[in-house]
């Protein structure tokens, strides 16, 4: 994804969309953090149990009434910061936590707003690629938040780590239902 502050937000003529959608992003988006290489075995990590958008009319350009997006796949807590002011690369880098020097740096970015103070977020692992020869994995995952009041969470961000041991425990998964 583009970093926000890099360029105006795009209007989005679509009501209530869900934050689980691309449309809730209101800036362009470029996969080429998250995708610098093509090679490997992908695993797929995350099930759909269930889904439904209700639109006001006419699908894709009304506004949303409803939805719902129950997912099931791998989750850990993280405590995520936005370091990318103190870095030296153009990528976005969120700090998984730990000592700054020793803590496994991931690209990636929150959606909207700046969160540079570390917090505690729940992450669910979407896919890993296991890259040839050296079977490096890049592991990317959604950054959840929880909404208020409910049990549903919100994405809030994406993210992918390049790691020789997996950060998720693969048997550790829960079920999620999504704004």
């Amino acid at each position: 994804m583009i970093p926000p502050d890099e360029f105006e937000p795009i209007p989005n003529p679509i009501r209530n969309a869900p934050s689980w959608t691309w449309l809730s992003f209101p800036h362009q988006i470029s996969f080429k953090y998250l995708d610098r290489d093509n090679d490997g075995e992908i695993q797929h990590h995350i099930e759909l149990l269930d889904w439904a958008v209700n639109w006001d009319s006419e699908p894709l350009t009304s506004g949303i009434n409803s939805t719902r997006l129950i997912l099931n796949g791998p989750v850990r807590q993280c405590v995520l910061s936005d370091i990318s002011k103190r870095t030296v690369f153009d990528t976005p880098f969120f700090d998984l936590g730990g000592e700054e020097d020793q803590a496994p740096k991931s690209a990636g970015d929150f959606d909207g707003e700046v969160r540079s103070i570390p917090t505690k977020y729940l992450c669910m692992l979407v896919q890993t690629r296991i890259r040839e020869p050296d079977h490096y994995l890049r592991q990317k995952f959604l950054v959840l938040e929880l909404c208020p009041r409910t049990d549903a969470y919100r994405r809030i961000g994406i993210g992918c780590i390049d790691t020789r041991s997996s950060n998720f425990d693969l048997t550790n998964r829960r079920t999620l239902s999504l704004v």
